[in-house]
């Protein structure tokens, strides 16, 4: 599970006992997260590679926030701006059809 700031480790740990996930975060907000209950696993550094995604820092709502950047797709966005893009395309439209 890769946690892309550290205000997601609400469900990370009920996610972690069910499925034996491992938790990787920034080590800016492992601390944070580890306060919370969160085991952190790994670590997630700038410039690694997760999978097909590259980590970068966008520097946003917390000093450890990263970015998932895949290549292949030319974007870059947080987890949490994806969910609210993703969240705001399914808003109905507000203009009046004529």
């Amino acid at each position: 599970m890769l946690l892309t700031n550290r205000n997601h480790f609400r469900a990370s740990m009920r996610v972690k006992e069910r499925t034996g996930a491992r938790i990787a975060i920034h080590p800016k907000d492992a601390a944070f997260a580890a306060e919370k209950g969160t085991a952190v696993d790994d670590e997630l550094r700038v410039g690694e590679r997760v999978g097909p995604f590259a980590v970068s820092m966008p520097h946003g709502k917390s000093a450890g926030e990263i970015a998932l950047h895949w290549a292949r797709g030319a974007s870059c966005s947080s987890a949490t701006r994806a969910w609210e893009s993703r969240r705001a395309s399914a808003r109905p439209s507000r203009r009046r059809h004529r």
